[in-house]
């Protein structure tokens, strides 16, 4: 009995209503993916091959079916867009003959593969499937060695690689806003509306003392188009309280869509969910849990402080091979940053720096790990080198490690030191500190105090993360 045309299609179906009835997948789609705008910072895909790489619990399922639902909205063919659960299949066999069939029957496809890296030899299929003229083929993965052993082949070759990672300062703002301000979708003559989440978001945003006037008018900043930094800082600060405010939670929750949901709600936080989708992907890589229990907690203690290798070996009883293997699979797990020595040049063999991606998995871990809170000023600083770790990066072009790293100069340590469009930027935080004038910096990150009239510029850090797209534009270095 041919296995595709009995059960599969059955689950075929059912996880494509929009095939029976546009109507009703449209509802489908919209009650996965739109009862908050937490990812609608993401912009829509377009009709081209896509790698789409991250960890577990960042929205990239959601991200897939906003898209689909973006597709049927603006016509296409509903037989024509397939979702695929990957992690379903019992191997790329199975995927070859049920994309086959569907070639067959309907000519074309938009197909959208999620956790393709699940399957076996999965780099083979999905080659295939990108190369072929009859499809369009836009895929989720989670396992990184995977991603980072195959994807370096895709770039080059139609396929176009995004990193996806949970929300930025920046990201979360514009989600709020756009959950609030825009929580009706109209398709053809029928509304989709979230109002019952908006109203949640609205009591949330009440108890920290931000009204709906407040956000309609911080809505302005992401639909504002701004000549230079010093342009884009004027205008930003005139919306600094509620930048501050929400900066605040930003800073205790993080970027995790399912983090703030549960927050709006007054839900439990779930940091069991996300230590174990976590350690459990990087264990898959072949690694020990015993030692990943020794090290993880060592990098929270140390984390933003210069750190050894081989002292980390020595704590943990292992050799320090084993400890850079790990901390390499940690990175490449989107986990964590590691920051080299920077005097002009990255020295990669001096002292590293080791950040995490997001405060909430921060949270999360020293949670697991019964580890002391960290301050606020240093979840500030981790912020800080993550978005500027985005900013500079590519997937397989361009490695962030190479642009960016720590410093010293005139024996004070410098936090952050950019090296990128032919410029050297030096920027020092002192988010909880007494701020002082350091005239080797060109900027100084701060609480709330703000100086451009000479340098170093002080920059309250909260705008600094808003318009860190203009750092290179309008400031004499």
């Amino acid at each position: 009995m041919d296995y595709f045309s009995t059960m599969r299609l059955r689950d075929l179906v059912l996880y494509n209503p929009w095939w029976e009835d546009k109507k009703k997948g449209l509802r489908y789609l919209f009650n996965k993916s739109f009862n908050f705008s937490f990812i609608a910072h993401r912009n829509t895909l377009q009709n081209v091959n896509y790698m789409i790489r991250g960890p577990r619990q960042v929205g990239k399922t959601i991200f897939l079916y906003r898209n689909i639902f973006e597709y049927l909205k603006n016509g296409i063919e509903e037989d024509k867009i397939v979702y695929i659960s990957c992690d379903r299949l019992s191997g790329i066999k199975e995927l070859r003959n049920i994309v086959r069939e569907l070639v067959f029957l309907r000519g074309s496809l938009i197909l959208f593969l999620d956790e393709v890296t699940s399957l076996r030899d999965w780099y083979k299929v999905y080659k295939e499937f990108s190369e072929n003229e009859k499809i369009t083929c836009i895929a989720t993965g989670s396992r990184p060695l995977e991603l980072e052993r195959y994807g370096e082949f895709f770039p080059g070759r139609g396929v176009n690689i995004i990193n996806f990672y949970p929300l930025s300062f920046s990201e979360f703002i514009f989600s709020i806003c756009k959950s609030l301000l825009d929580y009706e979708v109209r398709v053809d003559n029928t509304i989709f509306s979230r109002e019952f989440y908006r109203e949640s978001l609205l009591k949330f945003l009440d108890k920290n003392n931000i009204d709906y006037e407040t956000i309609s008018s911080l809505f302005k900043i992401f639909n504002k188009k701004y000549p230079d930094f010093k342009s884009a800082l004027n205008y930003t600060s005139k919306f600094f309280e509620p930048i501050y405010k929400l900066f605040n939670i930003f800073l205790g929750l993080g970027g995790y869509p399912i983090s703030v949901e549960k927050k709006i709600f007054g839900e439990e936080q779930p940091f069991e969910i996300i230590v174990q989708d976590t350690l459990g992907t990087i264990e898959k890589e072949g690694l020990d849990i015993h030692i990943l229990n020794a090290l993880i907690p060592i990098l929270l203690q140390k984390l933003g402080s210069r750190i050894s290798f081989n002292k980390i070996a020595r704590e943990i009883e292992v050799d320090v091979k084993t400890v850079i293997k790990y901390i390499n699979v940690l990175e490449r797990s989107f986990l964590i940053r590691v920051i080299s020595y920077c005097n002009g040049k990255i020295r990669r063999k001096k002292e590293k720096k080791i950040y995490f991606s997001d405060p909430f998995i921060i949270r999360a871990l020293s949670n697991y790990y019964g580890i002391k809170a960290l301050d606020k000023s240093i979840i500030a600083e981790n912020i800080l080198i993550e978005e500027a770790c985005r900013k500079v990066e590519k997937p397989f072009i361009r490695d962030y490690r190479s642009y960016l790293g720590y410093g010293k100069i005139g024996g004070k340590e410098v936090d952050l030191i950019l090296n990128f469009e032919g410029r050297s930027i030096k920027i020092e935080l002192k988010y909880e500190e007494k701020v002082e004038d350091r005239k080797y910096l060109d900027i100084i990150l701060t609480k709330d105090e703000m100086r451009l009239s000479r340098k170093p510029y002080f920059i309250p850090l909260p705008l600094f993360l808003l318009i860190f797209d203009f750092i290179f534009q309008g400031i004499e270095y």
